[in-house]
């Protein structure tokens, strides 16, 4: 009764269709994944260096501080922020560079990293404590994939590149998927300082006179009692007192840490150049006298590198960064705001309304097509059997009876179309990714796929109940209008 071209033009459509809903789901959910920042209400305003002054200072108090301001662009909170680069060594030896900012453990940012959205920004479990791990740091899971590491064996600890020859041990606080701004690296106030060589003494410096009669070692994995039984051992670590360290060590990794001073001449020197033998298998890392230093800058805080608003909503950005950027201006500061991560989000609306159009525009012509192609196609049978079809109606036949039966030839057509489109769909969506996999791996995850199709009842609903539904009171419509006699009578 159908035809062969007829049956693959349904086929191909209703396959174009499944495609086009696959391509519509998955590549929505990679946008949205990609796009769609947790810090997306987190304003950066740029700050030229020229500009930081007491001035600037004051006005940026003045603006942001007026109870009008706030309630005119809604917004919670604002501060300057400092960042720098600097490297770290990898598991290769190489040093890899670093973005990294200063994070003020008061701030709501703070809150909300590690707090507020820590369930869905954390890949640690432990409680994340900024105050009582101070010289610790927040490092992004793609940070410790650049410097060789994988999820199957993240590190407890980062190798901080302090000189050509020396790494130092800085002790990790948490893991996230990610930070604003590109940043790979939070770290509060002592340690970003240090890095940055602010204090009096370099305290990140392994041959610093100033700590060579005193060391924190942390060892991975051991307890206390374990830790002094094995230094014990350990002949140039017996002298000395012990006695625990006042800031923690033991962010992700369990482990313990001792606080050893040493009153011979290298007596640090030599404990350090026997722990590996000592303690064999186990990591062990030696920190300076962190808790007890003199916190004494050299030269000044790091000058602050752009300032951050946070809005309740996303609505008043735009106001928000005109006015500001004019009133500024009139004072001479020339500010620039970071509005990527919005522009990316209206971009992610705007396709996403053009894919959903497009697929909504692709299932509808193929349900108009099945109901289109399928009623011409028993119109014809009843046609051509209309001699039989009248005696049947003259006999008794009802209406509703003729088009139950034919409508069963149409539910015989549409519901392998269905099956064999869903499924040719979802094999074209899964070689297409991992084409895509293929040839741009080095932008897209394992896990990540620009095409997604699953079973869903709507599917059912629309590609099989609707033109099931539509043949079947197409069908009735046109079989009431004809009395037996047209039928037999082919009038």
């Amino acid at each position: 009764m159908i035809k062969k071209p007829q049956l693959i033009i349904l086929l191909v459509t209703v396959i174009v269709a499944f495609c086009s809903i696959g391509l519509n789901t998955g590549s929505s959910e990679l946008l949205y994944k990609r796009m769609n920042s947790p810090f997306i209400k987190f304003l950066e305003l740029n700050i030229p260096s020229h500009n930081i002054s007491a001035k600037f200072h004051n006005k940026v108090a003045e603006f942001l501080n007026d109870s009008t301001a706030k309630s005119r662009f809604d917004f919670k909170t604002h501060g300057l922020v400092s960042e720098v680069f600097d490297d770290f060594k990898s598991q290769s030896g190489e040093a890899v560079r670093a973005h990294i900012r200063l994070i003020d453990t008061s701030s709501y940012l703070y809150d909300f990293l590690l707090r507020e959205n820590g369930s869905d920004l954390l890949l640690t479990t432990k409680e994340v404590d900024l105050q009582a791990s101070p010289w610790s740091v927040v490092v992004t899971s793609g940070f410790l994939k650049k410097l060789g590491y994988d999820e199957s064996s993240w590190p407890g600890f980062l190798q901080y590149w302090h000189s050509d020859s020396q790494s130092v041990s800085l002790p990790i606080a948490a893991i996230v998927k990610t930070l604003p701004r590109g940043n790979d690296l939070f770290a509060p106030p002592l340690a970003f300082y240090a890095m940055l060589r602010k204090f009096e003494k370099d305290v990140l410096d392994p041959d610093n006179p100033r700590f060579q009669s005193s060391a924190i070692i942390f060892a991975e994995g051991v307890d206390q009692d374990s830790l002094k039984t094995v230094l014990n051992k350990c002949p140039p670590c017996r002298q000395g007192s012990s006695g625990p360290p006042a800031t923690r060590y033991d962010n992700i990794k369990s482990g313990s840490s001792i606080y050893k001073t040493f009153s011979e001449e290298n007596g640090k020197k030599k404990c350090l150049e026997s722990l590996e033998k000592c303690l064999r298998a186990t990591y062990f890392h030696v920190f300076n006298d962190y808790h007890r230093l003199h916190r004494t800058m050299s030269d000044g805080l790091y000058s602050a590198t752009f300032l951050e608003v946070h809005f309740n909503e996303l609505d008043s950005i735009q106001a928000f960064v005109n006015a500001i950027s004019a009133e500024f201006l009139q004072d001479g500061f020339e500010l620039e705001a970071e509005l990527s991560a919005l522009e990316s989000m209206k971009n992610f609306g705007l396709f996403s309304k053009l894919m959903s159009l497009l697929s909504q525009a692709l299932t509808l012509l193929s349900i108009v097509l099945m109901i289109y192609v399928i009623s011409n196609l028993i119109v014809v049978h009843i046609d051509r059997n209309s001699v039989a079809l009248g005696t049947l109606k003259a006999l008794g036949m009802s209406n509703l009876l003729i088009a139950i039966l034919y409508s069963l030839i149409a539910t015989a057509i549409i519901i392998p179309l269905f099956v064999i489109g869903f499924s040719m769909a979802e094999l074209l969506g899964i070689y297409t990714n991992r084409l895509i996999l293929e040839r741009f791996g080095n932008s897209m995850h394992q896990d990540e796929s620009i095409f997604r199709l699953s079973l869903s009842i709507d599917h059912v609903i629309w590609f099989v109940v609707v033109p099931i539904t539509g043949v079947a009171a197409y069908l009735f419509l046109k079989i009431r209008r004809m009395s037996p006699g047209d039928l037999v009578y082919s009038r």
